[in-house]
């Protein structure tokens, strides 16, 4: 400041550092409460990086003269401030950044979804899940999302994260907050604006309109399976375990300990091009397993495709997820 520098340079350093430094201090007060700040520190280095940059390739880094200069020291080169300045703002960022998700992570016990999409699922869930009877918290609901998704074993699973990725963030596209941001409120008010109206109502293009569908069932679909698999939640749909039911014990011996079971194979264990059957059956669910089933016991031979991995029965749970 005692040296012939820009002025105007040197007044907004000063306050951008002093802004840079409240919100630390305020986050580190409570950083629980105010995480919010972490967000804007990072937000603010990578908008620096950004600028410099674009100052690299655009504009002119050969002098530092009249900004860096000041009485009874010597200056670095201007591209070695430059460096120095832009390795220092990513390094914060970075920092931050994975501090941040560190510290998330182990709060909320995160094993899949990053505290992101942890928090727009936390947020969606405020929305979607209203009443005084709840019997889960929000964030007990994204905990429990994150546990089934955790668990799951499915190869497209990554698709839920790009579906809360794009549900955080295409608010901007309206020009609202991201998501997780919005109050309950104004959250409530843009899913039936946006994806309610907008898409029973036929106002967005064919393609668009199928992608918002998409993301929106993808977050409501996690929230659903994570609130009424929870068996907090039993009471409130009415579901009562099988083990729990009238008449469960007598049904349970019926079964018999050494029955026969199903010949599983792989399509590497399939030594022949050709398999013959007396009926084919295309999937293993409710419907096309009990087909086959009494097809079977009724001496017909019967195979049946299944895409996912074999589960015998003894490894069934009365886990709804």
């Amino acid at each position: 400041m005692l040296g012939d520098a820009e002025f105007p340079f040197v007044a907004n350093s000063t306050a951008k550092d002093s802004i840079f430094f409240a919100l630390a201090v305020v986050g580190a007060s409570d950083i629980r409460r105010f995480s919010w700040t972490v967000f804007v520190l990072i937000g603010a280095h990578v908008v620096l990086v950004l600028s410099l940059l674009t100052v690299y390739f655009f504009g002119d880094i050969s002098s530092v003269q009249g900004s860096f200069e000041g009485p009874g020291f010597d200056v670095p080169p201007a591209e070695t401030l430059f460096w120095v300045w832009l390795s220092l703002a990513a390094g914060t960022a970075l920092g931050l950044g994975v501090l941040y998700r560190s510290a998330a992570k182990a709060r909320y016990r995160l094993r899949y979804l990053s505290p992101m999409h942890h928090r727009t699922l936390v947020a969606l869930a405020e929305v979607l899940v209203l009443g005084e009877e709840e019997t889960m918290t929000p964030e007990e609901i994204g905990q429990e999302a994150d546990d089934y998704l955790y668990s799951y074993s499915a190869r497209q699973k990554w698709k839920f994260k790009l579906a809360l990725t794009a549900l955080t963030v295409y608010p901007l596209l309206r020009l609202r907050p991201p998501y997780p941001i919005m109050s309950p409120e104004k959250r409530r008010k843009f899913l039936e604006r946006c994806f309610i109206a907008d898409v029973s109502e036929r106002r967005l293009p064919g393609p668009i309109r199928r992608l918002v569908q998409t993301m929106f069932f993808a977050g409501q679909q996690l929230v659903c399976i994570a609130y009424y698999g929870d068996e907090r939640a039993h009471s409130q749909t009415g579901y009562v375990k099988f083990t729990r039911r009238p008449g469960a014990d007598s049904a349970l011996a019926r079964v018999k300990p050494n029955r026969r079971g199903v010949e599983v194979r792989t399509p590497r264990e399939l030594d022949t091009d050709r398999v013959s059957a007396d009926v084919v059956i295309v999937g293993s669910g409710a419907g096309g397993a009990t087909l086959a089933y009494e097809l079977a016991s009724r001496g017909r031979e019967v195979l049946v495709l299944e895409r996912g991995r074999h589960v015998d029965p003894s490894e069934f749970t009365e886990d709804e997820r």
